[in-house]
């Protein structure tokens, strides 16, 4: 799509395994676009590429082993992962001022070996991982999930929150880099055997390391 104000959302239904993995791939190049892909089970992979201002990325995927990417060229762009399940990678590259990508890692029984990979290239921008729901049905098991952040410019936020829903909450990980000032950058871990590695290069920083 080449344009503003347009729309794209594409839904997969099918299982990815046995070599009928499904792809999909979402391009726009304007203003205020929205690209929303939804994949169900297991073994996908979903790109959306967009250049512009105030564009909004979402990709949603419930299952496991499936591959999230977002590429975002402008400023004010917003993109989110939905991840419910195990095993699912988020990598997101944004360049610009004010955007901000989350991988939100849902409700259920279980996230586990969930990956974020982030890379910010400007000011004010907002990179987020976390676990979120009321955690029903059952308690959420939040384990092995690693969020790995970079971000290149001033006023820069990161935080990983993994918090307990009545379910196991341990060996996440943080590793974060951060080039530039009045920058933040949380962890926020509730449990045994979490981890942070953090780098601030710059003046007036900070950095917060939360594990109970």
């Amino acid at each position: 799509q080449v344009g503003d104000n347009n729309d794209i959302d594409i839904k997969q239904l099918n299982n990815g395994y046995a070599g009928s993995a499904e792809y999909a791939e979402v391009n726009q190049k304007g203003n205020n676009n929205d690209g929303i892909v939804q994949q169900y089970n297991d073994g996908h992979w979903a790109l959306i590429n967009s250049k512009g201002n105030e564009n909004f990325a979402k990709i949603v995927q419930e299952g496991n082993d499936n591959d999230g990417e977002f590429f975002q060229d402008g400023n004010r762009n917003e993109a989110n992962s939905f991840a419910f399940g195990g095993i699912n990678t988020t990598y997101g590259k944004q360049v610009g001022n004010d955007n901000k990508i989350d991988q939100d890692l849902g409700n259920g029984q279980a996230t586990m070996d969930s990956h974020l990979s982030t890379l910010q290239i400007g000011d004010r921008n907002y990179s987020k991982q976390d676990v979120e729901g009321d955690g029903w049905p059952g308690g959420i098991d939040a384990v092995l999930n690693i969020g790995d952040v970079i971000q290149r410019g001033n006023s820069n936020t990161a935080r990983q929150i993994m918090t307990k829903f009545d379910g196991d909450v341990m060996y996440n990980e943080l590793y974060g880099k951060q080039l530039g000032n009045n920058n933040v950058l949380k962890q926020e871990a509730a449990g045994d055997g979490n981890f942070s590695n953090i780098m601030q290069s710059g003046n007036m920083n900070n950095a917060v390391s939360l594990q109970n």
